[in-house]
This record gives structure tokens, sequence and C-alpha cells, in this order.
């Protein structure tokens, strides 16, 4: 197939071409032969014989969805009267008892969950597209559902966290009723958890455990250090953020001068991790050639603590208390230099907030934490969300334990430990 042409395409970009399904999963193949030869316009038979016919024909599939289709499972019980009198009705299997299937249950989930479709938004696209009748009381209804389906995976993923030898941490406000609280973010290399609570250190210890053993990577946030007291790793984005806000806000030549000194060595320092990070270079290559840029970075921190300039003065000191935090990543495998897993983690729910300006209650909060963290997990996994999802219900109705989403060997290590 040709490339798609989006005018939205920049030039000199390679072209995309969407892969053929099978044949066999084609609805209809209809085959489509010239009528004459495009050179001298000698035509051809409407059936031509193998020997004139080229070896392969040339696919085009054109891909549509039915028009407003659903699969509708009638089910007729039936009473059966007993001599003494009594009509005992056929009871539904477990799956049934709600008028509403897996799938679609979980796909209205996944709009809810990946894509901040409000429950109005769900109601229309299922009456317009479907053709199903669905109110939006319904669809909140439904939603409450698989918040209950998804609990035990849901526990099962936060009570992990503690466990791991790296978390990223991020956080952003999220409004309960009338309450201001924020909605947490961390980060594992295979699975996400949200939370919903206040942005203090009591929240962060919660997730974490009191005597969480990993590194966490974050931001300097104050709920971070005080609940943490183990190795940082502090995200060098949020520092060059500080640094280019700190000479643009404070005017001194202190404060100029400490920013371009800072910035200057923290690019030689993404220089030589992006080597290492390609391939070029080892990581004890990558801690040796790191050495003068750290005494450099330390050396600076150390003469700035002394300016005359109080914002630069401050800055400067905060740092070099937490100095060790700046290099982690030097180290220690899966660790990076900046936050970003936990940023572009955070970023949807921070869309999902401008649109519904966060939740009416409490049990609205737990539906949002649950639906981040199971659709967020499924696509690092390369899981469909709506199939995991669709799983985890049907498991529910049937008083079957939820599926899991903590990868099988850490599960193995985890219970070993």
């Amino acid at each position: 197939m040709k490339p798609s042409g989006n005018p939205a395409d920049k030039k000199g970009h390679k072209g995309v071409t969407r892969d053929l399904f099978p044949e066999d999963q084609a609805t209809s193949v209809e085959p489509l032969y010239p009528k004459k030869c495009k050179k001298c316009g000698a035509s051809f038979p409407d059936s031509p014989p193998a020997d004139i016919l080229a070896p392969e024909p040339r696919r085009h599939q054109q891909i549509d969805i039915p028009p407003k289709s659903l699969i509708i499972n009638e089910y007729q019980r039936h009473g059966c009267r007993c001599s003494c009198g009594t009509t005992t009705w056929a009871e539904l299997p477990p799956e049934a008892v709600d008028g509403f299937g897996p799938r679609l249950v979980a796909s209205l989930a996944y709009l809810k969950g990946c894509h901040r479709i409000s429950r109005r938004g769900g109601h229309e696209i299922a009456e317009t597209m479907l053709g199903l009748p669905i109110s939006p009381a319904s669809v909140c209804g439904v939603l409450y559902e698989v918040a209950e389906a998804v609990e035990d995976t849901y526990e099962e993923l936060a009570c992990a966290l503690p466990d791991l030898p790296v978390v990223n941490g991020d956080e952003s406000g999220w409004r309960v009723g009338a309450i201001m609280s924020w909605l947490w973010i961390f980060v594992a290399s295979t699975f996400v958890v949200f939370r919903i609570g206040p942005r203090n250190s009591k929240t962060v210890a919660e997730m974490l455990g009191e005597n969480f053993g990993g590194i966490l990577c974050c931001d300097r946030l104050s709920a971070y250090l005080k609940a943490h007291k183990g190795v940082f790793q502090f995200c060098r984005a949020h520092l060059i953020r500080n640094f280019k806000g700190l000479a643009d806000t404070s005017l001194t030549k202190d404060a100029r001068d400490f920013s371009r000194w800072m910035l200057v060595e923290t690019k030689r320092l993404f220089e030589i991790w992006h080597r290492f990070s390609g391939g070029d270079i080892t990581r004890s290559e990558l801690i040796k050639l790191s050495v003068p840029i750290r005494c450099r970075m330390v050396g600076c921190l150390k003469k700035y603590s002394a300016s005359e300039t109080t914002k630069v003065r401050k800055f400067a000191k905060k740092l070099l208390d937490c100095r060790d935090g700046l290099f982690t990543f030097l180290y220690h495998d899966g660790v990076e230099p900046t936050n970003n897993s936990a940023e572009r983690g955070v970023r949807p729910a921070v869309m999902w907030r401008k649109i519904c300006q966060g939740n009416k209650t409490q049990k609205g909060a737990t539906i949002t934490e649950r639906l981040l963290t199971v659709t967020q997990t499924c696509r690092m996994q390369g899981k469909d969300p709506i199939e995991f999802l669709a799983e985890a219900i049907l498991a529910y109705r049937k008083g079957l334990p939820a599926p899991s989403l903590l990868p099988k060997i850490q599960n193995q290590l985890l219970n070993a430990a």
C-alpha cells in the first residue's frame, strides 16, 4: 500500500506503509482483471487463463467498520412448575447477569482511561457508532464495575513497588471535590502505579514503604526527601530548567555565570551519557570520563554557595548538600539522568484533568487511579488494554481471581524474597 500522503507529514520524512492483513482475515476477496492491454489495446478475456496471468496479484485492502454492529446474546430463562405448586426459573450464567458484555464494558473504560472521554461522550459514542442506547449514569455504573474488577490487579502492582531496585516518581495537582489533592505516578521498568492523595511525604511512604531500599528518581520535592532516606537520582531536566529560570529571574552576574557554568557541564555530561547509551563506550569508561566534569560541577557549587546573590547561594547550597543524587545514573543500570518516564506517564492524566477538572468524589478518584494504572501498564507491556479489561471483568463476574499485570519473573523474585 502507498504511504498515507498526509499533508501534515514533513518533507524528507520516510514514508510509512501499513501492513496488509492476512488474506484469510479478509471479509471478502474480489479478483480484478484488466480489460485490455495498456500498450496495444488488445482485449483480454473476462476470465484470463493461467498462462497469461502474472504469478501473484497486487493486493489492495480497503478497511471499514460495519454500521451499528452489536453482538446480542439473548437468554430465555424457562420456568418449571413443581408438583408442590412452586415455579422455579433458570438462573442466568454469572457473566451475563449484567446487561452489558465484558468487551463492551472494557471498551467504554478504555475510552475513559486512555482517551479521556467523558461519561456523556461514552454515551454518545455508544449510541452513534453502535446503536446502543445507554445513559451517562449507566456509563458511570460501568466504570464502577471496572474499578472493582481490577482492584486486586492494582493492589498487586502497588504492593510490588517497595521491593523494586529503581522507581521514578512525579506528581501533578488533582482536585477531589473541594479538596486539592495530587495525582502521583510511580514508574517501574514494566509497570506504572497511580495514586491520588495529599502532596506530602506520607503518600510517598505509603506507596514505597517506610524502608524503601531502591533508587528513587524524582525532582527535589521535599515530600520525596522526607520519605526516602536512601539513594536518589535527581532529574537533570528539572535542574536545567532551574538553571535557566535562575538566570532569567535574577539578573546579577553571579546568577548568569553560575547558570552558564552548570549548563555547560551538564551538556558535557549528557554527551558522554549518550555515547554510553549508544554503545560507543562502556560504563567504566563513562565513569572515568565523568570524573573531571563532576569535579568542575562540585567546584562550581562550592564557589557559588558563598555568593552574595541570595537565590544563587541557596540553590548552590541545596545542590551541594544532595550532590550524590546528581550522579547516581553513572553507576547503576536502569537509572536515567532524567525523570522523563514519569513525566511522560503523568502527561495523559494532566490532559484528563484539564477536561474534567479532577473528580467529584473519592470513589471517582479510585476509578481514575485504577484505570490509569491498568491501561498505561498494558501499553508498557504491549498488551491490548481492552482485551485485558474484558478478561478482568469476566473473572470478576465469575468470582475468579483477577488477572495479573505483574511480570512473571518479577513475581517469582518477590515471592522468593
